[in-house]
């Protein structure tokens, strides 16, 4: 007969895990309709975003987010049978994935449809000035039209 505590002898299950990493912060607000401003402000003074951008910038953010818990969950396992024991699993296991799947969160979800918009609006400015009379482009353009317009004549 063991006279340990049970959360030094026993351990969570895989839904077991994934229920407390859906109970972090992150997935928490992400899951809410609506988000409070201190919680909006947490989030971007974190990482310059809110919660609404994150799940209206890409339909799909739900399933995604399903997913990164998956895999982050099964990584923090390891090769290992188990996750330890709730303690151990506490101590050692529970900050790393859900630090992991917050990150995952905003590179996978929120930065690419970020990184889209500023490259679309950095391409149409090149493009604006490339084109514009007496731009490169335009010189290029002129050129190549002469010539043709040489050429068929």
């Amino acid at each position: 007969m063991s006279y340990e505590p049970f959360y030094q002898t026993q351990g969570p299950g895989k839904s077991d895990v994934i229920g407390y990493i859906k109970s972090t912060w992150m997935c928490k607000q992400l899951n809410l309709n609506e988000n409070t401003f201190e919680e909006t402000q947490k989030l971007k003074n974190k990482y310059n975003t809110t919660f609404h951008e994150i799940r209206f910038k890409n339909p799909q953010w739900k399933n995604m987010l399903e997913q990164i818990i998956e895999e982050e969950v099964v990584e923090g396992k390891g090769t290992l049978d188990s996750f330890g024991s709730y303690r151990g699993y506490q101590t050692f296991l529970h900050g790393k994935i859900t630090k992991n799947v917050e990150e995952r969160v905003i590179r996978e979800i929120w930065l690419p449809y970020c990184f889209n918009k500023t490259i679309i609006h950095l391409q149409r400015k090149w493009i604006h000035r490339r084109y514009i009379p007496g731009g490169t482009g335009y010189k290029k353009a002129m050129n190549e039209f002469n010539e043709h317009k040489n050429e068929q004549n």
